[in-house]
């Protein structure tokens, strides 16, 4: 018989199909405690062993395919530079980020991760863990599914998110480097807290984290507040990580100028 999406997860561990069940109702409530203590849910050994070979080895054969992007922006993605600011205030330096990225559009049809993705009950898993009564999968053609591929001198700058959420399955962990850090709600919508972004970005805050990401683990990050960045690759194995876009409305496309600098593709 030909695997489902339900056989690719640790269902043992996490009942993705049963939401009535207790252990279900316990992850409901640890994902409410980490992301409000910790901005990040990661759930280990989420992924059934060959399940994850099967992605690994999928993605693997897809890095030719990446787009790579090669370039340096401020910590603010949703804002323009503000020149009038000192050259070396925190919301005018720039940092470093090279990733490539595999795009919807060039994952298989009968890709497992992609399978996956398109799973309703898994739809309705991160939703549940969210506290969130419905979400939907984005209708991007890019960038709805999209694996990132981080290798060797490969980083991701100090940034923060624009969107409210962030899934991802971590398919294959680098032999050394491409540590997750995570600085937890440093920021507010009312308040930039410049001091404290800055004394995190020169490593002089004790409050960062880094986030555990091991081959096969769930990942659920609210990174809009969070101030977060990826470490240098080290070594030849890859870094690749399987992200999984929803949104909160149905429809959601990224814009153009995320299409152009992600996946090198012209859209409109």
């Amino acid at each position: 018989m030909e695997a489902t999406p339900a056989d690719f997860i640790c269902l043992e561990c996490y009942p993705v199909c049963d939401p009535e069940s207790p252990e279900f109702q316990r992850l409901c409530e640890q994902a409410r405690v980490a992301l409000d203590r910790h901005s990040v849910l990661v759930l280990p050994d989420f992924l059934q062993p060959l399940a994850l070979d099967r992605m690994r080895k999928e993605a693997v054969g897809l890095i030719p395919l990446a787009h790579h992007m090669d370039g340096a922006a401020t910590i603010y993605p949703e804002r323009e530079q503000d020149d009038s600011l000192p050259a070396d205030h925190v919301r005018r330096i720039r940092f470093h980020t090279s990733v490539r990225a595999i795009s919807y559009l060039n994952i298989p049809l009968a890709s497992p991760l992609r399978a996956l993705y398109e799973w309703d009950p898994l739809m309705r898993f991160v939703a549940a863990l969210l506290g969130l009564d419905d979400i939907y999968r984005y209708d991007d053609i890019y960038g709805a599914l999209n694996l990132a591929v981080m290798t060797a001198g490969d980083e991701f700058g100090w940034h923060f998110d624009q969107t409210d959420f962030v899934v991802s399955l971590v398919l294959q962990e680098p032999k050394a480097g491409g540590e997750f850090l995570c600085r937890h709600a440093i920021r507010s919508d009312h308040d930039d807290n410049d001091l404290a972004v800055r004394a995190a970005v020169e490593r002089r805050d004790d409050a960062i984290a880094t986030v555990p990401m091991k081959a096969g683990t769930f990942m659920l990050f609210k990174g809009r507040h969070a101030l977060h960045c990826v470490t240098p690759i080290q070594g030849a194995a890859p870094r690749i990580v399987a992200l999984l876009a929803y949104d909160t409305k149905p429809g959601t496309v990224s814009s153009p100028a995320l299409h152009k600098v992600r996946y090198g593709v012209e859209s409109s």
